[in-house]
Parts: structure tokens; C-alpha cells; sequence
């Protein structure tokens, strides 16, 4: 299940992996404490989910 930030959170991630789903939610901040590697960490779990997300967002905002 693809999402954006605003389904971030215990009970929807629950309610995905309940239904056999896998939650792929664009994450917005780490706990990290050194900023390149938050940056680079957020890349690398947002590319995926961005290039999925986007061709859908495509065909809603034609």
C-alpha cells in the first residue's frame, strides 16, 4: 500500500499488514542526529515509493 505522510501511523500501518499488505508510506524526518545521513536515508526509502507514487498521482491530476 502506497501512501503519503499523512498515513503515517501505528494504526493504518496495522491495518495493512492485518490484510497481508505491505505499507509503503513516504517518510518525512529520522531520528538521525547527522543531516546528510538523514537526507540520504530518506532518499533511499522515499525513491521507490515516489516512482510508484507518481505515475498514479499522474493519471488523478489529469
Amino acid at each position: 500500500m502506497f501512501a503519503d505522510s499523512a498515513y503515517r501511523g501505528n494504526h493504518f500501518c496495522a491495518a495493512v499488514l492485518a490484510k497481508g499488505g505491505i505499507p509503503r508510506i513516504v517518510a518525512t524526518g529520522m531520528g538521525c542526529r547527522d543531516e546528510a545521513e538523514t537526507l540520504r536515508k530518506l532518499n533511499e526509502w522515499n525513491q521507490p515509493i515516489h516512482r510508484v507514487r507518481a505515475r498514479i498521482e499522474k493519471i488523478f491530476g489529469t
